[in-house]
């Protein structure tokens, strides 16, 4: 019985790593493409950093237009 559990607990660590694996290859892969910024980051959380992100540089060029016309 204690042999049967061993096993068990092996192969229940064994796929648990590879769980682990594929989603850090999945959360690496969105940080390299800019979708998500952080490890954990929820997509909800990485759409609104994103609208975020783009107000604030749509307020930068704005800003640098209208300073522009003062040249």
């Amino acid at each position: 019985m204690s042999e049967r559990i061993t096993t068990v607990s092996e192969e229940l660590h064994e796929k648990g790593m590879r769980w682990c694996d594929m989603f850090a290859e999945e959360d690496n892969r969105a940080i390299e493409t800019y979708t998500i910024e952080t490890v954990g980051e929820s997509a909800q959380q990485a759409a609104e950093r994103e609208k975020l992100r783009r107000d604030i540089d749509r307020k930068r060029m704005e800003l640098a237009l209208k300073y522009e016309r003062f040249r």
